[in-house]
């Protein structure tokens, strides 16, 4: 059964708008083409086919159709005793009367007479019937294709009728909201007027849930006429905003009526005894004061009134409880004659006698109206307030449920009594299959109270969003408008310095948050079917989801401003550059990176900040969501990356960060699906692209060629500043994976050169045989051949793969040391007593290793422990075994291969002090085979950490050799001309490549002279200076 279109939001609200006359106008034009499809697209002989599929015996069917028609077999009438709620008694059988007439079409299409029966009893005021849960229907399209039917449903819905049903509702929504409001006053609701007046303020109840009933589900007529009749053109119509205020405070007034009946019904048999003896002792003192014996009185002995009220004692005190009907005669009999016996004169004449006679026939009254209290007065409650019609149509009105709580935040503490009352619908399913017994009793009940929970959390979750609004302008007056006091001023700049004006507005904003809060902890705890509803632990998850949207999306907008940029210089390079264009695009990447992590970091800051402030005033530990959920959103990020370079992959809504209560927004912040923390580390990867920037180990940072920094300690901080603690940790766990992959994908490239089937395994194997002799040097032309060969036979593709995997295993091990010390640094500041404690357990844990035996297994803490250190900054990324894989014996000579390749077009900067790609080799085309000193040393010396140590004494000797070889060639040069600048030869090259190689390996100095000669360094160091 499809539904018509929802009306607008701001129904009532503010009705003389432009905006809301748009509106109108456009859902009734919706209502009017609804209701066209319906008629066009329905099938011929639907639903009665349908319906036709189950066989049942004709003759069973009409007896049950007749007994709907004469009966009330559900009793609700009880509940509703006049006739103008016959319709809402009845309702829930009109919906199976409705169901059943589909499998006998022929009263729908024939009998005229039976139908105008089944109208008048059932559909005589309505038209719009609710089946079951939510699901209802609309006699006018689903009786219109049957003539029976639709003749007798002509009177219901003539115009006047149908103008006049208006009326009568709205006038009926009006009373009883005035009603509804002076029950509601505080004081008003005693035990003695809810005694005296019960019954009145059950029929308020029952003409508000009533009208309530028709308005709610008549609102969705698709008839264009009565929708303008019922929602917008009635003369004084009922909006929806005042159709659910009368909700909320019909529903308190259940509520405090309810707990008050059921105390007094629980305490019937002792306000009855208590009553009765405190009555009955009146009595007597009546009959000891007519005695003449009492002390300080003066009364004549009266014989007979001494008789009577004791007479009247009796009586009183021989009423019983059991039998209320008989009681309440007599105690009506002994009110009269106390009234009666008032008229003596010994009794007229004294005020005294008279207050007595009044006050014991006030706690006969009240005998009266406690025994003439019944069970059966919940029980009609129960049925009035019932709410299961509006299971789905109550969601219509979620967006008036919001502006009501962010208009008014005391409105709060009307939800629950609200809820209570939406609980009633959880009574619909369980009752015929709790009558079976059935088992799954508790499994439904489960279900549908998690879905009023569900709606419960869509209504609150208003809270949480207009607190945070509030908590961006606080952030703003706090960091923006409001200065800060000094620790002494002079009094006559405290005026100035007090800013009253904005300090009020602070107070009236933390006001206004404190009232949220304390709305929904005035809800209490509430039970909502069989599962329990803690409005703090609401309050929490709706502040925790809206805090992980709100972070989610300032990180979304951060990369996403940082991606458009990007592509802009992408489109840039194929067009004439600009002035702007022609800036290096890393100083671009680290001017728009840093910008926007500046934002980002003031954004995030701001929140952290205003949670400090709040926190007290919502009863929430701020700083703890913060810390918790912050965690999260980074870990679910990077988890996210890894599972980019896994075999095994995770679904991201099964992901252990992910939360159903409290979701991750799953968002892709680039076009390769990146999230933020992938799209990040790929923006600080084109910062440092090696054809862009070098790094200079003496600054620790990527400079341009120029000599402007790109990414040093300043970056790193601002980074620290902007994603904290928790991204540092994440993106070092990032560029690790990536590490892990690119080494991988080495390993698969030299099993396609120097496997066992390589391509060059022959070439390989005669550039070891030449460099394995320990009496003669390799031949330079030899080497240079073999280099040749290896670029030409992978076409330049094998060759460039591998050098470009190696530049990015260095650079990405480069900004995990970077990032290591910054979160060292923060360590060493914020937590130092953690740092130094991590310190020591690392050195212990390490002693105690080396005195173990290799096959103990490490003791459990030691995950723990190393977790800790790198967060702290502590670890090395340098000693990290990244890959495990199987030997690759050519492995160093492969590297010498391409290296020889490489030192020519590498030249010496005097201002950097390193290495970078010669103005020659910038001109190439391709620029994955630029690469400078540091990123390639550091590569090969994490590629080279992967396998046994002899891998890196092979190589050393193997550069050994062909320094020497290189000078070797150099002084031959020399003999037969011009020498060559030393600078610019290759063996210096190799030489600079090699003192940064053992620096990052760990090297020593003994053990690098031991291959290369100290005074060949000391050649080195004055000829660089």
């Amino acid at each position: 059964h499809k539904q018509p279109p929802h009306a607008p939001s701001d129904i009532g609200t503010n009705t003389q708008s432009r905006n809301y006359l748009q509106k109108r106008e456009s859902h009734l034009a919706a209502l009017e083409q609804y209701f066209t499809e319906i008629k066009k697209a329905r099938p011929k002989g639907h639903p009665e086919d349908l319906f036709a599929r189950v066989s049942v015996d004709p003759q069973v069917l009409k007896m049950i159709i007749a007994k709907l028609q004469s009966d009330d077999i559900y009793m609700l009438t009880k509940a509703y005793m006049s006739p103008e709620h016959r319709s809402t008694a009845l309702g829930t059988q009109a919906g199976m009367l409705f169901i059943l007439l589909y499998f006998v079409p022929e009263y729908l299409r024939t009998k005229k007479s039976l139908m105008r029966e089944v109208v008048d009893k059932y559909f005589n005021d309505n038209w719009i019937v609710p089946v079951y849960m939510g699901e209802w229907v609309d006699l006018q399209i689903e009786w219109d294709v049957y003539p029976a039917a639709k003749v007798a449903l002509g009177n219901t819905l003539d115009t006047e009728h149908v103008r006049e049903l208006v009326k009568t509702n709205s006038k009926l929504i009006r009373t009883a909201q005035s009603e509804v409001d002076e029950y509601s006053t505080t004081g008003i609701l005693t035990d003695s007027f809810l005694l005296d007046n019960s019954n009145k303020i059950v029929d308020t109840l029952r003409n508000a849930n009533s009208a309530i009933r028709w308005l709610t589900l008549h609102r969705k007529t698709c008839d264009r006429t009565f929708y303008r009749m019922i929602a917008h053109e009635t003369n004084g119509s009922i909006t929806p905003a005042k159709l659910v205020n009368l909700m909320l405070s019909t529903a308190q007034l259940e509520c405090i009526l309810k707990d008050k009946l059921r105390v007094l019904l629980e305490k019937k048999y002792e306000t009855w005894e208590s009553c009765r003896q405190r009555s009955a002792e009146r009595m007597g003192e009546l009959s000891q004061y007519f005695t003449g014996e009492v002390a300080l009185t003066r009364v004549q002995k009266d014989s007979t009134l001494v008789e009577w009220f004791d007479r009247i004692k009796s009586e009183i005190l021989s009423l019983e409880y059991s039998n209320p009907t008989l009681a309440g005669r007599r105690i009506q009999k002994v009110i009269r004659a106390l009234e009666e016996v008032e008229q003596y004169n010994d009794i007229d004449t004294s005020l005294q006698i008279k207050q007595f006679l009044a006050d014991s026939r006030e706690l006969l009254y009240r005998m009266v109206r406690s025994v003439g209290l019944r069970e059966e007065v919940l029980s009609n409650i129960d049925i009035i307030t019932d709410m299961s019609y509006a299971w789905e149509l109550i969601n219509d009105y979620m967006d008036i449920l919001h502006e009501r709580v962010r208009s008014e935040p005391n409105a709060v503490q009307l939800l629950r009594t609200m809820f209570l009352k939406l609980a009633s619908i959880l009574d619909a399913p369980l009752v015929r299959i709790s009558q079976a017994g059935s088992p799954d009793t508790l499994s439904v009940a489960e279900y549908y109270s998690g879905e009023l929970l569900r709606f419960v959390c869509n209504v609150l979750e208003v809270i949480p969003k207009t607190m945070f609004d509030v908590l961006v302008r606080l952030t703003k007056l706090q960091t923006n408008q409001l200065e800060s006091l000094p620790l002494k001023l002079d009094t006559p700049d405290l005026a100035k310095l007090a800013q009253m004006d904005l300090r009020f507005e602070l107070a009236k904003h933390t006001n206004w948050v404190s009232t949220f809060a304390q709305g929904v902890f005035a809800m209490q705890t509430t039970l909502l079917g069989v599962l329990e509803v803690n409005p703090r632990k609401i309050l929490e998850d709706g502040i925790r989801k809206e805090l992980v949207e709100r972070i989610t999306n300032a990180m979304d907008e951060c990369i996403q401003s940082i991606s458009v940029d990007y592509k802009s210089r992408k489109s840039a390079s194929t067009r004439r550059l600009s002035a702007v264009d022609k800036v290096s695009p890393a100083i671009r990447e680290k001017t728009t990176v840093g910008k926007k992590l500046g934002e980002l970091g003031a954004i995030l800051d701001g929140f952290k900040r205003s949670f400090e402030y709040i926190q007290d005033y919502i009863g929430i530990n701020g700083l703890k969501v913060w810390q918790v959920e912050y965690s999260r959103i980074i870990n679910y990020y990077v988890q996210q990356e890894e599972y980019r370079f896994l075999k095994k992959k995770v679904c991201a809504i099964d992901s252990r960060f992910q939360s159903k209560a409290i979701p991750i927004p799953i968002r892709f912040s680039s076009e390769d699906g990146s999230s933020f923390m992938g799209a990040l580390a790929d923006a600080i990867c084109r910062m440092t692209t090696p054809g862009e920037s070098i790094y200079v180990p003496e600054w620790a940072g990527w400079f341009e060629l120029d000599g402007k920094q790109i990414a040093g300690a300043g970056f790193f901080s601002k980074l620290n500043r902007s994603v904290g603690i928790q991204g540092l940790s994440g993106l070092d766990r990032l560029f690790g994976f990536r590490i892990v992959q690119s080494l991988r994908n080495i390993t698969r490239i030299y099993n396609k050169i120097g496997g066992e089937d390589g391509t060059d395994i022959l070439l390989l194997h005669q550039v070891a045989g030449e460099l394995s002799s320990a009496s003669m040097l390799p031949k330079r032309s030899m080497l240079i051949s073999a280099t040749k060969q290896l670029v030409k036979s992978q076409k330049l593709t094998g060759y460039n793969n591998l050098l470009d995997m190696i530049v990015k295993v260095g650079r990405a091990q480069l900004v995990r040391e970077r990032i290591c010390h910054e979160l060292g640094f923060s360590a060493q500041v914020h937590a130092n007593l953690l740092h130094s404690t991590l310190l020591t357990c690392n050195k212990v844990f390490v002693a105690n290793l080396t005195h173990q035996k290799s096959d103990t297994p490490l003791p459990e803490e030691s995950s723990k422990l190393a977790q800790l250190l790198e967060r702290s900054g502590l670890g090395s990324p340098f000693d990290k075994v990244y890959i495990t894989s199987t030997p690759c014996e050519r492995l160093p000579e492969l590297l010498l291969l391409v290296l020889s390749a490489v030192f020519p077009r590498l030249e010496y900067d005097h201002s950097f002090a390193t290495l970078t790609p010669s103005i020659k080799s910038r001109s190439y085309k391709d620029k994955d085979t630029l690469a400078d000193g540091a990123p390639l040393a550091l590569g090969v010396a994490t590629l080279l950490k992967q396998f046994h140590p002899d891998y890196t004494n092979v190589f050393l000797e193997c550069i050994a050799k062909f320094i020497r070889s290189s000078l070797v060639q150099a002084f031959v040069t020399g003999t037969s001309g011009k020498a060559p600048d030393p600078t610019g030869s290759e063996a210096f090259h190799a030489m600079i490549f090699l003192q940064l190689f053992c620096k990052y390996k760990g090297i020593d100095k003994e053990t690098l002279y031991h291959y290369v000669p100290s005074y060949l360094f000391d050649h080195l160091t004055n000829t660089s200076s």
